[in-house]
């Protein structure tokens, strides 16, 4: 994972949401603003459910960025950057799929 966090800047926050904000519409729009800037398959996903108004977003580091930047019109109340060094639980990862399921294999 580490070696697929290196590909691509990127990162993980934790956002809690006003009532009348969605975190899927949240993301949806980051990553309309990545591709405009150029960046290519942009991700920006809940990466985990915490509890009702609370997820973890994972994405491209420009996708946190834009989120930060507009926060108050999107419907984020409060939002804290994890100290993680990429995307985990994202599309990001995908790279690592195939060499981590034949090092599981390799442990059976």
């Amino acid at each position: 994972m580490q070696a697929a966090s290196e590909l691509a800047p990127s990162g993980l926050m934790t956002v809690f949401l006003m009532t009348t904000a969605n975190a899927n519409f949240i993301c949806k729009v980051a990553r309309e603003w990545c591709a405009r800037k150029g960046i290519e398959d942009p991700v920006c996903s809940v990466a985990n459910y915490l509890f009702p108004h609370c997820k973890v977003i994972g994405g491209h580091e420009e996708a946190l960025r834009f989120i930060e930047l507009n926060a108050r019109d999107l419907g984020v109340k409060k939002m804290k950057r994890l100290p993680v060094s990429g995307a985990f639980h994202t599309a990001l990862m995908h790279p690592v799929r195939a060499p981590l399921a034949k090092a599981l294999q390799a442990v059976h």
